[in-house]
């Protein structure tokens, strides 16, 4: 209506005003017709889409994040069987925690799968290897503050889990070289030696499972790859004046273990390569710089395996220097040589004693009734702490003078443990015995190694 008023009113002030400027020119002026007739329009809306928004509305819940799998299961195992292996044994030196317990966890699996732990095969030194390196990562991980140390235990527990069963199966375990065999036997004394652990909740725990572990390797690594391992490893101990002398002394317990079952892996070993490996050591460790030593021990276990070599080949342990460059510098060769004819003495004199023996005998076979309680007496002091020792050498003696004496009837009552050590405290002795008649420097074990030597009855390999 205004608009309209005012419409009205400007027609009429145009018909009786006078113009008193020039005029507008028309493109420049407004088009009121124009704008009545848009008025007068009517326009539609358009129909607006209504949409569902009260879903948007309701609370939802955030899922939580998934861990993606490192690996497809090994379930699903085909041509890529090896990319994927290597993919996973990566994942094992990662330097994150989760990521290495995860990759250790897969490989766990599979080892503990008789018709799937073959797919493990060929890959043996690449595992051993950055299972080594995690170790090491792990160690540091010991003096990170921001690292919760339960995770640190957890990784140790996830990798000594993983070897254990890696060396339950005889056919992978002699896989491993000499030199991972080298680095791994240094890594777990290492832990055995990291007194951090011990003051961790659940390390003690640890330190036992690596002293198993530690067995374990002894016993169904390839037996030459693991005498050459440790005996690179004494010399690089012995060599380095950063190391700690109990390092070197573990080393040696291990030697001894594997000295002790020589007689029962004799024919698998490869002697050309433990005697060039003796050689190496003998180079840089001469009969005068060992003897220099602090401890006298490594030059006793030297001239223990040796002397036990040259026991249970005889003269043939001389067409074993093969791999040997110029034997005739070597000190190895006039060693063997000299215990050769020290060994063949002796046979002779054993000989002659026991045809005087076979004809005393029937003169000194004494009553079964007399036998059984000097036997019972015996016994009763090897049971004894304090008297243990002189019991076994009673023992030993009498059946040097009565060879055909049965000890089964005072044994069968007693432990398997009880049996394992009276036979090793009686081989012990013999071996003692034995090694001062072939030489006039004894070469056995001091009477603190006796202890000390590892055996199978899970006795620890720490030191006290």
């Amino acid at each position: 209506i205004m608009y309209r008023t005012y419409r009205i009113q400007s027609r009429q002030n145009a018909q009786h005003s006078e113009p008193s400027h020039p005029s507008i020119p028309k493109e420049f002026q407004l088009d009121l017709d124009m704008i009545e007739t848009d008025q007068n329009r009517v326009c539609e809306l358009p129909d607006l889409v209504q949409h569902k928004l009260d879903e948007l509305l309701e609370p939802f819940m955030i899922p939580k994040p998934k861990i993606r799998p490192i690996s497809p299961h090994f379930d699903e195992l085909h041509n890529s069987t090896a990319s994927t292996i290597n993919f996973v044994i990566s994942q094992v030196a990662s330097s994150d925690i989760g990521t290495s317990i995860q990759a250790l966890a897969q490989i766990d699996e599979v080892l503990r799968q008789e018709d799937k732990a073959d797919v493990m095969s060929g890959h043996i030194d690449q595992l051993l290897i950055v299972t080594i390196m995690q170790l090491r990562f792990n160690s540091t991980h010991l003096a990170d503050e921001r690292v919760d140390k339960r995770d640190v235990i957890k990784l140790y527990s996830c990798i000594i889990g993983s070897l254990l069963s890696l060396f339950s199966m005889e056919t992978l375990a002699r896989e491993a070289s000499m030199g991972v065999l080298k680095d791994l036997m240094h890594g777990l004394i290492t832990l055995m030696l990291d007194s951090r652990v011990e003051d961790v909740e659940d390390g003690t725990q640890v330190i036992r499972s690596v002293n198993l572990l530690v067995i374990r390797v002894l016993e169904h690594s390839d037996q030459t790859n693991m005498i050459s391992a440790l005996l690179v490893l004494l010399q690089d101990t012995l060599v380095s004046t950063a190391g700690s002398p109990t390092v070197s002394e573990l080393v040696m317990k291990c030697l001894w273990r594997m000295i002790r079952f020589l007689p029962e892996t004799i024919n698998s070993l490869n002697l050309d390569r433990i005697l060039l490996d003796v050689h190496n050591f003998m180079k840089v460790f001469p009969k005068e710089k060992l003897k220099q030593l602090n401890s006298d021990v490594p030059h006793r276990t030297l001239k223990t395996l040796l002397h036990t070599l040259c026991k249970l080949t005889g003269a043939k342990i001389l067409d074993h220097l093969s791999m040997i460059e110029n034997r005739n510098e070597s000190e190895l060769e006039a060693h063997l040589r000299r215990v050769v004819k020290h060994s063949g003495n002796l046979s002779g004199l054993k000989r002659d004693r026991g045809n005087e023996k076979g004809g005393l005998r029937t003169d000194d076979r004494m009553s079964k009734a007399k036998v059984s309680d000097i036997l019972s007496e015996i016994f009763k002091k090897i049971g004894s702490k304090e008297n243990t020792q002189e019991g076994l050498t009673e023992l030993y003696e009498y059946k040097q003078k009565y060879s055909d004496v049965d000890l089964a009837p005072f044994l069968k009552n007693t432990s398997q443990f009880f049996q394992n050590y009276v036979e090793r405290g009686l081989r012990l002795i013999e071996s003692e015995r034995e090694g001062k008649t072939r030489i006039q420097n004894s070469t056995v074990i001091p009477q603190h190694g006796v202890e000390s030597i590892l055996s199978s009855n899970n006795e620890e390999l720490k030191p006290a």
